[in-house]
């Protein structure tokens, strides 16, 4: 005996991470498919399969400017972050150690945006997750990697 079972199946495609949040949260999306971060914060509002692959954090700066190598080398720039990423929650930790660390959120722009703002000398730095920086490397080779900000976390 074969039992068949249908189900209507709506698709939406998010670029930005808060409206993909934001829908999920509300039950507007029952799952979603998004290759992020897994964190504490995160683990309190998702259910998240096994990892898949591990990243790191890095502060990505523009070649013929000095190489940041701590957070307090980033004080003397603009560093400009993803809202929603988190980015943010590992900028916060750092702020522990160096109060005056500061940073402005992006809400119109994702990763590759401000890694293009960044090859135009339009901001000082950013973060990007390591599989993003190996991939959009050979597009902007003028950017490099200053340093890891957080040790490497699991990705889902």
């Amino acid at each position: 005996m074969q039992h068949t079972c249908r189900l209507k199946l709506n698709s939406l495609f998010q670029i930005l991470l808060q409206p993909f949040y934001k829908k999920t949260l509300t039950g507007k999306a029952d799952f979603a498919a998004a290759g992020i971060s897994i964190t504490e914060e995160r683990t309190q509002q998702f259910l998240f399969t096994p990892a898949y692959h591990k990243i790191t954090e890095q502060v990505i700066y523009r070649s013929g400017k000095k190489r940041p190598k701590k957070a307090s080398d980033l004080l003397n720039g603009i560093l400009e972050i993803v809202n929603g990423t988190s980015h943010a929650e590992t900028l916060k930790q750092l702020q522990k150690n160096t109060p005056q660390l500061q940073w402005q959120t992006n809400e119109a722009l994702n990763t590759d945006g401000l890694l293009y703002l960044v090859n135009e000398r339009l901001i000082d730095y950013t973060i990007a997750d390591s599989n993003q920086m190996t991939l959009i490397r050979r597009f902007y080779p003028k950017l490099n990697i200053a340093f890891n900000i957080a040790p490497p976390m699991a990705l889902a």
